[in-house]
């Protein structure tokens, strides 16, 4: 069975204004921030996956919805949990 991303089954915390954790079980597991990019000054979100070292942060990838970015997100992890 997969698992779908939903607010209440995995948590968002807020770092500071337009960014946050992803977090399952209380493992951090991404990055989102939230950005305005382009010359239409469009809201995009940008995720990386977790890691204290940013160095050691992968790039998800850019969405033009929260929603968006925390569903994509959701089935990257799981995907990574059963390689």
């Amino acid at each position: 069975m997969v698992q779908h991303w939903s607010p209440s089954s995995q948590v968002m915390r807020s770092i500071t204004a337009g960014e946050w954790f992803m977090i399952d079980d209380g493992k951090k597991i991404a990055i989102i921030k939230q950005l305005v990019l382009g010359r239409k000054k469009e809201t995009m979100y940008r995720v990386v996956t977790f890691a204290d070292n940013s160095a050691d942060r992968v790039l998800i990838g850019y969405f033009p919805h929260i929603d968006m970015a925390a569903e994509i997100t959701w089935q990257e992890y799981l995907k990574s949990k059963h390689r």
